[in-house]
């Protein structure tokens, strides 16, 4: 065994004594290629250092430790209660939760005996069969169709209301006589403020007859001429529409049925209006009184539109105002 420089036994190193070999070259090996085996003592002191860990990492594995969402006894203990005497301040000190504290803002925790039960009782669902236990299908319930225009009276546009319920307003009056067309030039739609008097613009006869709001149906009725309403129905009923719709259905003449059924007597006091009407037409005077009377001489010379107003219970129908 080698020994160190300082006299004492080396305790992790150690040569064994083997005789010397000779190669085939005539070197020897031991010089060449020295064996280094650990010594006794250095061994046992790696296996202590191995057991020690293992010992520490177990240890460390079998400790335990409290849960996360541990909630202890005292947390369910009565509050305040006046049999056990206990007080704000030793209930405080008994629980460790934060949530438990009247004065905690963290409404995470919920006392488990102010719970009420969220059980619901079962909806059970009968379905009905016939005496061989086939199921019945019930007959479907078809909604009632939504009406496409609902049967109320839409407030009007200007030009087609009175001008004594609109004068506050600032519109000027409108002059339209329903014995001629509003569709010739010579006889046009007029407005008049004082002594100033123009045509109604294009603007104006295309608003919509209702304030704000498309009207699809309208029905006009006068009182002399309960027979003959007249009928509006368009995609967008325009202010020019009702001028046009009303002209076209009093300019008609009258047939043959209808003159028995007015009577001679009521024609004859309405003869002065219908020559007067052939008069003030722009067209020839002869081609007018060609036509014979027409249902706008049946009302005896009131032919100025004043407006239209709605008819209380019947949806959808104004009545004519005539001057």
């Amino acid at each position: 065994m080698k020994k160190s420089d300082h006299g004492h036994n080396n305790a992790y190193l150690s040569e064994p004594e083997t005789p010397q070999r000779t190669t085939h070259r005539g070197t020897s090996r031991s010089k060449r290629d020295p064996i280094l085996v650990p010594s006794k003592a250095y061994l046992e002191d790696q296996q202590e250092k191995l057991e020690a860990a293992a010992a520490q990492r177990q240890a460390s594995l079998t400790s335990t430790r409290p849960t996360v969402h541990e909630i202890r006894p005292s947390a369910f203990a009565p509050r305040h209660s006046s049999s056990t005497g206990s007080s704000p301040s030793d209930y405080a000190q008994n629980t460790s939760n934060p949530y438990d504290t009247s004065r905690s803002r963290r409404g995470s925790y919920v006392d488990p005996r102010t719970v009420s039960s969220s059980y619901v009782n079962p909806f059970i669902r009968e379905i009905p069969v016939d005496q061989w236990g086939r199921r019945i299908n019930p007959q479907p319930v078809h909604p009632a169709p939504r009406p496409t225009n609902p049967p109320t009276h839409v407030p009007l546009t200007w030009p087609l209301v009175d001008f004594s319920l609109r004068n506050r307003q600032g519109y000027p009056l409108l002059y339209f006589d329903t014995a001629f067309n509003p569709r010739m030039p010579r006889y046009p739609i007029k407005l008049k403020r004082g002594l100033d008097t123009w045509p109604l613009s294009e603007e104006e006869k295309e608003m919509p007859a209702g304030l704000g709001m498309h009207v699809t149906e309208m029905w006009i009725i006068h009182k002399s001429l309960p027979k003959w309403p007249v009928h509006i129905k368009l995609k967008r009923i325009r202010v020019i529409d009702v001028f046009m719709w009303i002209y076209d259905d009093y300019a008609l003449p009258l047939t043959a049925q209808e003159l028995m059924e007015v009577g001679p007597d009521y024609l004859n006091r309405c003869r002065p209006f219908f020559e007067q009407r052939c008069r003030d037409s722009p067209s020839w005077q002869h081609l007018e009184e060609m036509k014979g009377i027409l249902r706008v001489d049946l009302l005896r010379g009131k032919r100025i539109f004043k407006g239209i107003q709605p008819v209380p219970g019947r949806p959808a129908t104004y009545e004519l105002l005539l001057d």
